[in-house]
């Protein structure tokens, strides 16, 4: 996956580590994620990337580049950036609404 804007995917205050901007299920572990240039954005203090019931094991596969992991909060305990993305930023991506669409300043 490519080029989305995740937002406020967390907005009902659900907290379980399923709820997240990449979220991982099941038990089989056929799938790898390719996520580059992507922009997940929270105002809640949840993770980014987690699994439901028997789908850790697929977080191994999960690899990506340029991504923006932000939080507007302050002091993350639970909104960190994957290690797997080494250029990913955790900038405000300054979204503005237009109309019906959410982009990029």
């Amino acid at each position: 996956m490519h080029d989305n804007i995740i937002y406020k995917w967390n907005a009902d205050g659900l907290n379980k580590e399923s709820r997240s901007c990449i979220s991982t299920y099941g038990s089989g572990d056929i799938a790898s994620i390719k996520w580059d240039n992507n922009i997940c954005y929270t105002e809640r203090d949840v993770p980014f990337v987690g699994f439901a019931y028997q789908a850790e094991p697929k977080l191994s596969k999960i690899e990506g580049d340029g991504n923006v992991f932000y939080y507007s909060g302050q002091n993350p305990e639970k909104a960190i950036p994957p290690m797997w993305d080494a250029n990913s930023s955790t900038e405000d991506p300054e979204l503005v609404i237009d109309g019906h669409y959410l982009r990029r300043k």
